[in-house]
């Protein structure tokens, strides 16, 4: 039995116009489902980590690439698709020679076991052509929010683990936006001979008065009189406008506010920092938390990577993302200089000087 050391990989390949017509027939069908991509939880989660990276200063040799601009585009891509990679090239600046990364829009790998023998097959976009490279991967910057071991080429991003809940939230975000995008008007009912809406209709002006009042108020006749017997002749319902557009259960947007929320939380997103309820102390442990437990743990691996590539040692300063958390920090250094930790180590372990990593 040679599974799983020898299984192959499958993948289909839908050329642009039969995966055209799949989501077209899914669609009438009703049966397409949401994009986990394009649901709100996960693109707060995205912007967050995003903004956190942008923030960090980056000192080392070879690092002048390393742009705010490129460090939130990674916090980006690792939360909404797990991976981000980008093609290390040499450029020329003031008679030196830098090194600059190109952010990669699609890529295959291909080797063995070894990681420092795979070969990258990388496209870049441009306006109005596109171009493919092979480079090894000593000449890329491949960083990943994590990686199963049956598969460590690939990165694997939050949903990727939990798909549920990533298909939860997508599907709930859809029927929403199909609800909340079907018509919206008002009917007023009007009995059998209230004119086919040619020049001799009776009630052509008003009927184009109510089609032109966008919300204003009109006075117009009373319908009471002159068609039979007036209101006693049907029901009271019949004599004013009735709405009709959307009007989802309350069920559907409470689970999707649930599902949200566990979106954050696979994300370690601490959902109060997202979604601004509680205190304002509660809302400084949310902070500290992310910082502390999802942002530096992954700021970690990209650093690594970046050490491993450039070939160079790099510092992280994140005193721009904890200059907010001062008085908490000073709480925390005063409670372990209170508990007999020894100065250096209590200005350290708490990030009053320095603030990296």
């Amino acid at each position: 039995m040679r599974w799983p050391w020898s299984k192959p990989e499958k993948r289909e390949s839908v050329g642009y116009t039969e995966g055209f017509l799949r989501a077209l027939i899914a669609q009438a069908s009703g049966s397409a489902g949401g994009d986990p991509s394009a649901s709100w939880a996960l693109e707060t989660a995205a912007a967050l980590y995003s903004r956190a990276f942008a923030a960090v200063k980056i000192t080392g040799d070879r690092t002048e690439g390393v742009t705010a601009s490129m460090m939130a585009l990674v916090g980006r891509n690792l939360i909404r698709s797990g991976q981000s990679l980008h093609v290390i090239d040499v450029r020329h600046s003031l008679n030196l020679l830098v090194l600059s990364f190109s952010p990669s829009g699609s890529f295959d790998i291909y080797g063995g076991e070894d990681e420092a023998d795979w070969t990258y097959r990388v496209t870049l976009y441009g306006p109005d052509a596109l171009k493919t490279r092979y480079v090894p991967s000593g000449g890329v910057l491949h960083f990943r929010y994590s990686i199963d071991p049956a598969r460590p080429w690939r990165g694997i991003g939050p949903l990727g683990w939990a798909t549920d809940t990533g298909a939860l939230q997508a599907n709930l975000e859809k029927r929403l936006s199909e609800e909340t995008g079907a018509p919206t008007a008002h009917l007023l009912p009007l009995p059998q001979d209230g004119g086919d809406g040619g020049e001799d209709d009776p009630l052509a002006s008003l009927k184009q008065d109510i089609a032109d009042a966008r919300g204003r108020t009109l006075l117009v006749e009373t319908a009471m009189s002159g068609w039979g017997e007036g209101m006693s002749g049907a029901p009271r319902s019949d004599w004013k406008a009735n709405r009709i557009g959307a009007d989802p259960p309350d069920a559907i947007v409470s689970l999707r506010s649930d599902s949200a929320m566990a979106v954050l939380s696979a994300c370690g997103v601490p959902p109060g920092l997202a979604s601004g309820e509680g205190t304002a102390q509660g809302a400084r442990e949310d902070y500290r938390r992310f910082v502390m437990l999802s942002v530096e743990p992954l700021l970690s691996q990209v650093r690594e990577e970046l050490e491993t590539k450039l070939e160079t040692e790099i510092a992280f300063d994140l005193k721009n993302l904890w200059g907010h958390d001062l008085q908490g920090r000073a709480a925390s250094f005063k409670a372990m200089v209170q508990g007999g930790m020894a100065l250096e180590k209590a200005v350290a372990a708490s990030g009053l000087i320095g603030g990296g990593e």
